[in-house]
C-alpha cells in the first residue's frame, strides 16, 4: 500500500476499510480549549509576542465529574461535561467553546478524522476559507501506521487572533513580571555556566537578546493600551 497523506478531517464513512482512514489506535475523544489567567508565554516570530497558553480539556466519562449519557438501551451516546466546565470556571479559566460564533473564522476549531472501526480522531483544524480545511494532518505509511503532523504556525496565529480580538484579555502585568523573573534567572545560570565553559558565551548573548525583545514587546503593548485603555478590560461575555 502506498503512502497516503490525509490533508483534512472529513465526515466518518460507514465503510471501515475505506482507504485513507486512520488506524484504530489514533482515535482520541472530543475536547475543547481553555485558558487560565496565568497561562502565558513569549513566542518569537511575526505572529508571536506574549501569547496565551491553551489547554486541551478532554470530556472523558468518569473523570472530573464527567458522566456518560446513555440511550434507553444503556448504550453510551455522549457525555455530560457540565461539571468539568463548572470546575474550570471556578478556577478562573476562559472556556473556548468551539461553536462560539465570536470565534469567527476559527469557529468549530475541533474536527474529526474517521478511524477504522468507527472511532474518530479529534484534532485542531479550521475552515477559514470555504472548502479549505487547515490544521493537523496525517500521513499513512505503507504498513498502515499513521504519522501526525502538527499545525504549529496555524495554532500560533489562532492564539494571536484570540488576544487581538478580545476573546482572551491581554497578558496581566503580574504575569509578565513572573515571565521576566524566569528569564533573568535562566540568564544568571547561563552566565555562571559560561564562566567555566567559554563555549556557552553564545547562549548568554541569546538570552540577553530574548530579554530585550520581551521588554520591547511589553513596552509596545502597554503603549497601545494607553491609547485604547478599554482593551485591558475586554472580557468574554456570556451568551
Amino acid at each position: 500500500m502506498p503512502t497516503v497523506t490525509i490533508a483534512a478531517p472529513r465526515a466518518p464513512s460507514p465503510s471501515s476499510v475505506e482507504e485513507g482512514m486512520l488506524p484504530p489506535g489514533e482515535a482520541r475523544p472530543r475536547w475543547f480549549y481553555s485558558h487560565f489567567p496565568t497561562g502565558w508565554e513569549f513566542v518569537e516570530g511575526a505572529d508571536g509576542g506574549f501569547l496565551p497558553i491553551l489547554d486541551e480539556q478532554i470530556s472523558t466519562a468518569g473523570v472530573n465529574g464527567v458522566r456518560a449519557v446513555l440511550d434507553r438501551n444503556g448504550r453510551p451516546i455522549g457525555v455530560d461535561d457540565a461539571p468539568l466546565r463548572t470546575g474550570l470556571a471556578r478556577k478562573g479559566a476562559i472556556i473556548l467553546e468551539p461553536t462560539d460564533h465570536r470565534l469567527g473564522p476559527w469557529k468549530n476549531y475541533v474536527r474529526a478524522y474517521p478511524c477504522v472501526g468507527g472511532g474518530k480522531a479529534w484534532v485542531f483544524a479550521v475552515e477559514r476559507t470555504p472548502g479549505k480545511v487547515e490544521g493537523v494532518t496525517y500521513t499513512i505509511l505503507g504498513n498502515g501506521a499513521a504519522v501526525a503532523h502538527d499545525a504549529a504556525a496555524l495554532f500560533r496565529e489562532f492564539r494571536r487572533w484570540l488576544v487581538d480580538n478580545g476573546i482572551i484579555p491581554q497578558i496581566p502585568q503580574p504575569v509578565y513580571v513572573q515571565l521576566m523573573e524566569v528569564e533573568r534567572t535562566a540568564l544568571e545560570r547561563t552566565i555562571n555556566a559560561a564562566t567555566s565553559n567559554p563555549h556557552l558565551a553564545a547562549g548568554v548573548k541569546a538570552r540577553q537578546e530574548r530579554i530585550k525583545r520581551m521588554e520591547k514587546a511589553w513596552a509596545a503593548l502597554t503603549e497601545s493600551l494607553s491609547v485604547t485603555p478599554s482593551a485591558r478590560l475586554t472580557m468574554p461575555v456570556s451568551e
